[in-house]
């Protein structure tokens, strides 16, 4: 007698209600994603097997992250939490890694925030309860907490203590050959670097960046290739900083020489930024010509790129070639430039656009007055009317004795 086929279940494994719930927040259905999460940890979170645990471990990391995109940082802190809770005395390395997970998590939502010190304190809970484990992944979690909490104490406005943590992450991983842990070690020199640029350490800022560049300048992974990059772009800054305007140049044609043999999004990025750089730096050294020369260049490479940070670019650059021409006492040139910033990004909402405009504007009118082109100026001062409000204009007058 023939056997009836068996039937197979239709009740999805954990496994799969997290893998919907994972294909799911991948589509930006945020909703379906999070009711999938809830039902593993519903059926499963009482389970005491090792895998279960995981998987619900699993399944509150990913809701949180979905709620975090989703603009609900506190129920994302909520669900990290909850992790914390019910596996933070697990003896098991496999859910040490999700707690420690969860912990810098939260930390990014904190310092997102800027509930900076709320967020060191987080990512001190991971160095504190991981830092002496041995297993690879915790010990990557560690090296990422460190990493973190170095930025929110540079966010924070603490120096000397984020440069201890520089510190502390190249003694811990400076040895190491895994990328992740070279990256992290990158990532602090180069920071250092960034911190001692920022508070006028100007030659303990260069000696971090020279570090930077010896120890992964030969490197060929991308990330550190591109964190390179932003070391010698940084370092050019600093001796731009310190009118050492020809060196600062040649740092920046190294980068733009480099990164212009990749075009991944990051080392364009760099390139922009040196190119803009470069002009300023000859700007200073008062090379006018040679300065809109590369601003044009930044223009004509980058100009009809969306990405935000080379928009942010191509603006400044537009905005500092009418600068370098009204210096250069080129009003017509200085006017067009500002002209073309208003045309190109007076429609935009960004603050970091309605900022640049402003302030064209505002140039373009003085430039035009000081031509005695009075009309071209008024209709640039009914611009800041039109675009800012009454009260800007407002602002523009008291400001210029109106």
């Amino acid at each position: 007698m023939a056997k009836s086929p068996r039937k197979h279940s239709l009740i999805p494994t954990p496994f799969e209600l997290f893998e919907q719930g994972i294909a799911y927040g991948n589509t930006g259905r945020h909703d379906k994603a999070i009711t999938a999460f809830d039902e593993v940890i519903r059926r499963y979170g009482r389970s005491s097997r090792l895998a279960m645990r995981e998987i619900v471990a699993r399944a509150l990391i990913n809701k949180g992250i979905i709620l975090n995109q989703a603009k609900y940082p506190d129920e994302a802190i909520a669900a990290y939490d909850e992790v914390v809770r019910r596996y933070g005395d697990a003896m098991q390395a496999v859910l040490h890694e999700q707690v420690a997970t969860a912990l810098i998590n939260t930390g990014l939502i904190f310092k997102d925030a800027t509930r900076f010190y709320e967020a060191i304190e987080t990512y001190d809970m991971v160095i504190s309860r991981y830092g002496d484990a041995r297993e690879p992944a915790l010990r990557e979690q560690v090296a990422k907490a460190l990493n973190y909490k170095m930025l929110a104490l540079r966010e924070a406005n603490q120096p000397n203590e984020a440069i201890a943590v520089c510190d502390e992450i190249i003694r811990r991983y400076g040895l190491e050959s895994k990328p992740a842990f070279r990256e992290n070690v990158c990532i602090a020199q180069a920071c250092k670097g960034d911190v001692y640029k920022a508070v006028n350490r100007h030659h303990e800022a260069i000696a971090a960046y020279d570090e930077a560049i010896r120890r992964f300048g030969d490197d060929t992974e991308p990330v550190l290739r591109e964190l390179v990059a932003m070391a010698r772009g940084n370092k050019g800054a600093v001796l731009s900083n310190l009118k050492h305007y020809d060196d600062a140049i040649v740092l920046f044609d190294d980068v733009i020489r480099l990164c212009s043999e990749n075009q991944e999004l990051g080392m364009r990025e760099q390139t922009a930024k040196a190119l803009g750089n470069k002009a300023i730096a000859h700007g200073l050294a008062n090379r006018p010509e040679k300065a809109i020369a590369v601003f044009d260049e930044l223009i004509g490479r980058f100009g009809e790129a969306t990405d935000q940070a080379l928009r942010d670019e191509v603006a400044t650059a537009l905005l500092n070639k009418g600068i370098t021409h009204g210096l250069s006492d080129r009003p017509d040139e200085a006017v067009a430039a500002y002209d073309e910033v208003i045309r190109r990004y007076s429609g935009d909402t960004d603050p970091v656009y309605k900022k640049i405009v402003l302030q064209a504007i505002c140039n373009a009118a003085e430039v035009l007055k000081r031509q005695g082109r009075k009309e071209e100026a008024e209709k640039r001062r009914r611009m800041i009317e039109e675009l800012f409000g009454s009260e800007a204009a407002k602002a523009y007058d008291d400001f210029n004795g109106a």
